[in-house]
């Protein structure tokens, strides 16, 4: 026995490896040209001082070594920087003793650290100030950074707020040779400490994909009134300088202009307000004199954008003293929003001058074909450039040499036939960029309170700002969030490395999105099957997750996946490891972080387009290792949908009837492929669903003549006619779970289908009038007659696609549509007040176009909530009662074609509210008398008055207080005012 205790040790020192092999797998055939890497490995069995040498690699790389515990076991995670071709399936890499360089390298300097990356250099102060001093008057601790080679330093640096911070605490992370990385706490006078609260935590690098399934990370922390904490890390040779901020500071009247405490960063010529600043040039900076950004909508305008853009440093035209850019880390239909902003100089990259004139000789040959052919075949885009085809060809035919006059005749050219290419003269791919990329949705809290600003001016300068508040609100439940997050990275390069749509996108995406260290770490993408069928991500893995095309509903997202997938959902077996990484995708919350942290989805349809992929690929590939976990991610994410998008007590949708019935569609789709697995039922199982069945079935008018059916009333955003909700879709779910609501279901759809008039056998079901708490009501008399009235009055919480429509009626009378509130589409948007059948506040104006230039007739229009305060329903008469707070007016233009998207509108406060009162009285079967409305508007305000009213009629006659209109089929309208004050119509 005493001899076994001593062999023991001795044959465990024996058998330590001299090297250790790992496979870096790469099933998709991915070109990975510098990524930061781990693995996991136990303790010991790699030593400090080892490097790894990567297969197809003539060099060894140098590794670090971080110990700690992974799900409770103490571990060696070890940090190497890998390359791989597009043609290498995997790499072995081999981690063994050796020697290897890192251009890694940090000194001391004039109370500076700075790190020297290889790419860039970045300048830290890492001290701390007196205690007591005001946060403005505290050195910022990015003390500034310049591209590899430059002489001068840039990225001015300064803090706006008077909270006094006590000391400003610096923890070491990393030392390289692979990365550096520190933790800073800014500690105040008076933190403001009350308990304790879950925060997200300082996380640096790729995180979510060890996330569990919908749950991103947190921990307990005290609860401060004043703490701000930064995460810095900088990678050996890469241009991705990466910081994470959580915080919570108070409001700060002290601070002009913006009352908040924040940093503000600046590049370029300096002005005199930070030209004192030390460490700077007093009136140097980085050459500065173009834009390049990936921008996802225009101010005022619908449509997005997927290329990036190379513009002048200087205000355009749309902005109007709005920011330049409104950076945040997920995409959004919000006005000048994008994930990267960069400054840099020599404008735009030309392309080869040979290039260039092919383009040009193509177009012309196109235009003049064009021309040439009969007036009546001409294709209409082409016509508005015939009158340039001349001077065109002329410009051409001067720019036979290869050189700069030849580049501007071609660029000219280019702008007359609409090709937009550059002159790129001038253009220096080595020139210093520096600039903003907001990463990782996942670990912004408060997203849009921590938005960055970016703002450019003069040719030669810009700036950044960047808030520092607090977390804002649950986007769903309005529930605030104490402590904001914020991940961001400062890009330090040549412009070379990032100054092109394909350059800029991979950058972000093997970065922050789809990466080789998840591949390595937790994604299996292996799969037998060939992968000709089912969805296919390209999108995604060939650009980032955040680029227009893959919107919740672009062709990258909805046509190339989620509809790929429902052609395909018996065909998972023949799906490859394409197929595989879309389970992943769609479950990454940095991908799409739902209503996580304060994030709302914009549109709730948007939600669902973005986690449909990870159920139908949880059940099209049941056999695979993470079936399990991208199920529970979709199933958490449908349920927390439908529970979202269903106002209790009645069902009523979140948004109008038209996209309710789209969301409900939507979700019917991927909860059928649940379903048909044995994976639950969750229609049936929500009872507010069925609810919600009956609102729109409630909201189906009565069968139009003028078009041969019954349709949802086209209110909001509801595209007509046949929008709304495909009932016959739901059957499936309640035929064994809910037979009655089946047979609903069964009954509303013939009603739709029917070509003629008539209940067609759904008088069985409840058609009496009803108020829909967070809609309003919806009266009906006689259903399935010919006499049949039917009334909608919206007038409820609701806001989701609907355009200031509270308070406005739809009314049918004896089967015909009377007064109408049609949809307002997208193009020309008819979105004001004044088009509906409601009231109007305030004073007519005019509004600058911002497209036009030109001035055009506005009206103001009221701003406020609405719900129904009474109803009562009776064989005579229904009655509803319904309040509007009114707090603002808006002067928007009325007439569809002058309305901008998303345009803010001059507006002021007021307060004011508005009564309506509407009773439908009803008539017995036989009555020589037909149903008619009675309507008391009574309105508590001083602004002038206005009551819309729009009626399907031919002609009208005014008569003092009566109108007297002819209507269409055998319904004549007359409209009396019994009361008013000062009437004129």
């Amino acid at each position: 026995m005493k001899h076994m205790r001593l062999a023991l040790p001795l044959l465990a020192v024996l058998a330590l490896p001299a090297a250790e092999t790992r496979t870096i797998p790469n099933p998709l055939g991915q070109s990975w040209p510098w990524e930061l890497v781990s693995m996991d490995f136990e303790p010991g069995v790699i030593q400090p001082g080892w490097v790894a040498s990567i297969e197809g690699l003539s060099e060894p790389r140098p590794i670090q070594i971080e110990s700690m515990q992974v799900s409770g076991k103490p571990t060696d995670r070890v940090w190497f920087i890998a390359t791989l071709a597009g043609n290498q399936p995997k790499a072995d890499v081999t981690f063994a003793p050796g020697s290897a360089t890192s251009s890694l390298a940090v000194r001391s300097e004039s109370g500076f650290t700075i790190v020297d990356t290889g790419m860039a250099e970045l300048r830290l102060r890492l001290g701390s100030p007196a205690p007591g001093t005001p946060l403005s008057a505290v050195p910022h601790w990015l003390g500034g950074v310049r591209v590899k080679g430059e002489k001068t330093w840039d990225a001015r640096a300064v803090f706006s707020g008077s909270s006094k911070v006590a000391k400003v605490s610096v923890q070491p992370i990393a030392s390289g040779p692979v990365f550096v990385e520190w933790r800073l706490s800014y500690e105040f006078q008076e933190p403001g400490a009350v308990g304790t609260v879950e925060a997200v935590p300082l996380m640096l690098g790729k995180h979510s994909f060890r996330y569990a399934p919908n749950v991103i990370p947190s921990e307990t922390i005290p609860k401060q009134e004043r703490r701000y904490e930064i995460g810095i890390r900088a990678i050996a040779n890469d241009p991705w300088i990466e910081v994470v901020e959580r915080y919570h500071l108070p409001r700060d009247p002290s601070v002009k202009d913006w009352g908040i405490h924040q940093t503000m960063l600046s590049l370029g010529k300096p002005t005199a307000e930070i030209a004192s600043i030390p460490g700077f040039s007093p009136d140097e900076g980085m050459p500065l004199d173009t834009v390049l950004w990936t921008r996802w909508f225009e101010y005022d305008t619908f449509g997005g954008n997927n290329e990036q853009l190379v513009m002048p440093a200087r205000p355009r035209e749309a902005q109007r003293g709005r920011p330049f850019a409104q950076i945040r880390a997920r995409w959004s239909q919000g006005p000048s929003g994008a994930q990267d902003c960069l400054m840099t100089s020599t404008g735009a990259a030309g392309i080869p001058v040979g290039d260039m004139r092919k383009r040009v000789t193509d177009r012309l040959k196109g235009l003049t074909t064009e021309r040439d052919k009969p007036a009546d075949k001409q294709n209409k885009k082409a016509t508005p450039f015939f009158g340039k085809l001349d001077e065109a060809t002329a410009l051409l035919a001067s720019a036979s040499q290869d050189d700069d006059a030849a580049r501007t005749a071609l660029a000219k050219a280019s702008e007359l036939l609409a090709i937009g290419m550059p002159a790129g003269i001038g253009y220096r791919k080595d020139a210093a960029l520096i600039g903003i990329v907001a990463a990782y949705p996942s670990k912004w809290v408060g997203p849009y309170d921590a938005t960055i600003m970016a703002q450019v001016y003069d040719g030669n300068r810009a700036t950044y700002r960047m808030p520092l508040i607090d977390g804002g609100k649950q986007a769903d439940s309005g529930m605030p969030i104490h402590y904001g997050s914020r991940c961001w990275v400062l890009v330090a390069a040549p412009r070379e490395q990032v100054d092109s749509t394909g350059k800029i996108d991979s950058f972000i995406r093997r970065h922050s999105d789809w990466t080789l260290t998840a591949i390595i770490n937790h994604y299996k993408l292996e799969r037998a099957g060939k992968g000709k069928v089912g969805p296919n991500p390209s999108m995604y893995l060939g650009k980032r997750y955040q680029c227009d095309d893959v919107n919740p509903t672009n062709y990258g997202n909805r046509r190339m996946v989620n509809d790929m997938f429902t052609k395909s959902l018996d065909k998972g077996a023949e799906y490859g490891p394409q197929q595989v990484a879309v389970g992943y995708i769609y479950t990454d919350l940095d991908n799409w972080p739902g209503w996580h942290n304060g994030w709302g989805p914009g549109n709730p349809n948007f939600h669902t387009d973005k986690y449909m992929g990870a159920i139908y690929a949880a059940v099209t590939m049941r056999d695979h290792p993470h079936a399990k976990d991208w199920l529970a991610f979709g199933r958490s994410c449908l349920d927390g949908d439908l529970a979202k998008v269903f106002l209790p007590p009645d069902g009523v949708g979140s948004e109008c009837p038209g996209y309710s019935g789209y969301s409900l569609g939507l979700q019917a789709e991927v909860a059928k492929s649940l379903f048909d697995a044995g994976l639950g039922n969750p229609l049936a199982e929500n009872p507010l669903v069925a609810k919600s069945i009956t609102w729109h079935r409630k909201l189906l008018t009565p069968f139009d003549r003028r078009l041969g059916l019954r349709h949802a009333a086209p209110i909001g955003d509801t595209h007509r006619w046949t929008s709304g909700l495909k009932f016959e879709e739901l059957v499936p779910f309640y035929e064994k779970a809910q037979p009655q609501v089946a047979e609903e279901l069964h009954l509303a759809h013939a009603l739709v289908k029917a070509k003629a008039p008539g209940a067609h056998g759904a008088e069985k079901l409840d058609w009496s009038s009803q108020a829909f708490e967070g809609f309003g009501a919806i009266l009906r008399h006689r259903f399935g007659e010919p006499e049949e009235s039917f009334l909608s009055l919206k007038s409820g919480s609701t806001t989701g696609h609907y355009h200031n429509e509270d308070q406005s009626f739809h009314w049918y009378h004896r089967g015909t549509p009377i007064a109408l509130d049609y949809n307002c589409s997208y193009h020309p948007r008819g979105d004001h007040a004044a088009l509906h059948n409601t009231i109007t506040l305030g004073n007519a104006g005019t509004v600058k176009n911002s497209k036009s230039g030109k001035d055009v007739e506005s009206l103001e229009q009221p701003f406020g909530s609405a719900e129904v305060v009474q109803f009562t329903a009776s064989p005579t008469a229904d009655l509803i009662v319904a309040d509007r707070r009114i707090g603002s007016l808006g002067l928007n233009p009325v007439e569809p074609h002058d309305a901008e998207f998303n345009r803010d509108y001059p507006s002021r406060k007021i307060t004011a509210t508005h009564r309506r009162l509407l009773m439908m009285a009803k008539q017995a079967k036989g009555s020589p008398f037909s149903d008619y409305l009675v309507i008391r508007d009574e309105i508590a305000t001083s602004e002038p008055q206005q009551i819309n009213l729009h009626l399907l009629a031919r002609d009208a006659i005014i008569e003092g207080s009566r109108i007297r209109l002819t209507g269409q089929w055998d319904q004549d309208i007359v409209v009396e005012v019994v009361e008013s004050t000062d009437l004129k119509v």
